[in-house]
Order: C-alpha cells, then sequence, then structure tokens
C-alpha cells in the first residue's frame, strides 16, 4: 500500500506551522479493509475448508452438496483480512472515493489535496494528517470520508501513526516523541 514517508510528514507538518492560520487535525479509518469492495468484474475467488464456515451458513446455502474433497469455492467481491491482496483493494477503493469529492494524489507519495480547497493531507493506510485553514474545508474531508467508512478524527492532532505529537500554534512549534519506544524495543530484543 502506498504510504507517505516520514520525510514527507515532516515537510507536511512544517507547512502547518509555516502557513498562517494553519492548523492540523488527524484521523482514523476503522475497518477499512472490510468496507473497501472490489470494481466489478474483479471479484476474487478463494477455496476454503468447509469446516471455517459457520454451520448456518453451511447449511443455507446447501455448501456440503457444493464441497470438493472437504473444501468449498466463495467469490469475494470485498476486501477482507487474509487476502494478500487486501491492502492495495482497500488503498484504491479509498483513493476513488476522494476522488469523486475532489481529493487527487500529489506527485509525492501519500500526500493528497484538493482540487479547490485548501486542504492537503497525507495518507498512511488509514491514517489521516490533514492541515487545513479553514474548518469547513476539513469537515468536508471528513463528512466525504463518513460517507463511506468509520472514521474518527482528533481535532487536536495528539497522535498520528504512533507518533506523539504537541502542538502549539502560538509558537508555531510540533514536538514529535514516541514514549516508551526505546524501552519497549530493549525489551523485545532481549
Amino acid at each position: 500500500t502506498p504510504c507517505a514517508s516520514l520525510e514527507t510528514l515532516k515537510m507536511h507538518w512544517n507547512s502547518v506551522l509555516s502557513t498562517p492560520k494553519c492548523k492540523c487535525c488527524t484521523g482514523d479509518i476503522s475497518n477499512m479493509c472490510l468496507a473497501s469492495l472490489l470494481p466489478k468484474g474483479d471479484e476474487e475467488c478463494v477455496r476454503h475448508p468447509i469446516q471455517d464456515a459457520p454451520p448456518r451458513i453451511v447449511e443455507c446455502h446447501n455448501l456440503n452438496a457444493m464441497a470438493d474433497n472437504g473444501m468449498c469455492c466463495a467469490e469475494v467481491g470485498k476486501a477482507w483480512y487474509g487476502l494478500k491482496q487486501s491492502g492495495k483493494i482497500a488503498h484504491d477503493d479509498l483513493v476513488a472515493h476522494l476522488a469523486t469529492a475532489g481529493y487527487r494524489k500529489t506527485k509525492t507519495e501519500g500526500l493528497f489535496v484538493h482540487k479547490s480547497n485548501s486542504i492537503a493531507f497525507t495518507l498512511v493506510v488509514d491514517d489521516f494528517a490533514c492541515r487545513y485553514d479553514r474548518i469547513q474545508d476539513a469537515e468536508h474531508l471528513i463528512s466525504h470520508i463518513q460517507k463511506r467508512y468509520k472514521f474518527k478524527v482528533d481535532w487536536e492532532a495528539k497522535q498520528y501513526i504512533g507518533i506523539n505529537l504537541k502542538w502549539d500554534y502560538r509558537k508555531r512549534t510540533v514536538e514529535l516523541s514516541m514514549e516508551n519506544y526505546v524501552k519497549q524495543a530493549l525489551q523485545e530484543l532481549e
């Protein structure tokens, strides 16, 4: 899945701080993978043990009659966990959805802008860091995402992809930290 790099994130946050009246909010799509649909005609077929299907589904669809050596096939029309293409499917579906409201990718991987308003945001899988100078522009992005996905917003942008952010818009600074990162890494390496 294409994602914004750390360098892109830092430049994006710097643009928030160096642009008067700009602020940042962050957002996270819950279960993006499960809400993503494959384009018509691109459905996938999967083969799985019939014993993995819930009994009521087996009975309702008479799967035992269709099973071959204890296996059955299913057509999948949306991304799901464990399907190796799920990340790409979910990303492509999200980008297509954003495009319907005027949001487009830039040449910088993981950076998006709107065709006519002040929004610029970075995207790392299902996490957004949104730069805005008018709250209406941020609300436009949020409401469009919420038409399709469950989306949590943090107007104070306290955290993004595991990085804690402490904004001071008056002084035009942001402190980045990852509390206990070194301690946790050392514990894992012991």
